[in-house]
């Protein structure tokens, strides 16, 4: 069955960025959706070669995919078959400043 995870974004007043997870271990229809903390915080994400699913891009306002007959909650992306790791881009708005990396977080996909 597949499982849903939350990948937390956050990013301190100095521009340091923590990812929890840092590399999340995913298999094909487990699905993903990116959070902030603090909460609500505007964001983006952008894989950086391909991504491990359905969205090359996904901001804070993405929209959850609808959900299938199982119990798994929707996220913004679904990891599909390509198996492999993929390497994104973040940046957060924290209500004065911008702020971006580019060394971040990775989804491994595997079976």
């Amino acid at each position: 069955m597949p499982t849903h995870y939350d990948i937390t974004l956050s990013v301190d007043k100095k521009g340091n960025f923590t990812y929890s997870p840092t590399h999340l271990r995913a298999r094909p229809n487990d699905t993903v959706s990116f959070v902030t903390s603090p909460a609500g915080l505007k964001f983006e994400v952008m894989f950086k070669n391909r991504s491990p699913g359905n969205r090359t891009h996904i901001r804070h306002d993405t929209p959850q995919d609808q959900g299938g007959e199982d119990d798994v909650r929707p996220g913004q992306l679904e990891c599909g078959d390509d198996y492999g790791l993929f390497k994104y881009a973040a940046a957060i708005f924290d209500g004065t400043n911008v702020f971006i990396d580019t060394g971040c977080g990775d989804i491994g996909v595997d079976n």
